[in-house]
């Protein structure tokens, strides 16, 4: 393993675009002429990440921030008067959206690099914490693509793709600062670090199955936490299916079937 941390404990607070590098070389060796479409915050908003995406002819949308990419928000602000609502699609989970974009931007050291640039203003309504009022709140999000944008993609991309990634990353900032204790989990035996990791999963879905499912909720006050704990446990480590069914299956010819509708 290249640039071990447990064999260099003193670097072990590893860089993500270093750990980008690594893993995006690995991807392309095993993957060469897999299609990829990678989803980033504004960490990688960088020349060298966008060379590498491009080099290995993948898309991606990467979020950016407008304090640190000045030069790219400016170029969005002079579109800002040209915002438009999407046909059909004026709201979104309770907000209101408004676009804008420039395509075909040229960037890097020499120009070689071309980007697309969009922005989202967002309304919503949400009660205040304190006074528990309902307030209008604004945000406002700004991405760099290598799609270039348009009415007809805006709403898949944005709101389809990219939003999903930060619903993604608020499940582990659930972990990490809302009472699971994930924070700078650490150990230098590395199935350690695999366990630790796969039960806090399992521990995450296990809470979020029994605050949502309506069922599994009315067994939890006739049965008892424990109790369903222990069901769950025997399913886990009882499967239902037989060794002798899946060794059935492994002598069955694989079959791909597709369903059109």
């Amino acid at each position: 393993m290249e640039n071990n941390q447990l064999i260099n404990p003193e670097g072990k607070q590893d860089c993500e675009l270093h750990a980008f590098e690594r893993l995006a070389t690995k991807l392309k060796r095993y993957f060469p002429r897999l299609k990829l479409i990678l989803f980033m915050d504004a960490l990688f908003a960088t020349q060298g990440v966008m060379s590498a995406l491009a080099k290995n002819k993948w898309d991606y949308i990467i979020k950016f921030s407008k304090q640190k990419n000045k030069k790219f928000a400016r170029l969005l602000n002079q579109q800002r008067k040209q915002k438009v609502t999407l046909p059909n699609q004026a709201h979104y989970r309770g907000r209101s959206q408004e676009f804008f974009w420039v395509n075909n931007v040229k960037t890097g050291l020499e120009l070689e690099l071309t980007i697309n640039l969009v922005a989202c203003l967002e309304r919503r309504e949400a009660s205040n914490n304190l006074s528990g009022e309902i307030e209008v709140k604004y945000s406002d999000h700004t991405w760099i693509s290598s799609i270039p944008f348009s009415m007809h993609n805006a709403h898949e991309i944005f709101n389809l793709g990219a939003r999903k990634k930060e619903s993604i990353e608020d499940s582990f900032n659930t972990e990490k600062n809302r009472g699971y204790h994930y924070t700078h989990a650490y150990s230098y035996h590395w199935n350690a670090m695999q366990g630790f990791h796969l039960l806090m999963r399992l521990a995450h879905a296990i809470n979020a199955l029994s605050a949502f499912i309506k069922k599994l909720k009315k067994f939890m006050k006739e049965q008892g936490c424990s109790a369903i704990l222990k069901k769950i446990k025997e399913i886990i480590f009882n499967p239902w299916l037989t060794d002798e069914w899946y060794a059935e299956q492994y002598q069955k010819p694989p079959q791909l079937r597709f369903q059109m509708e």
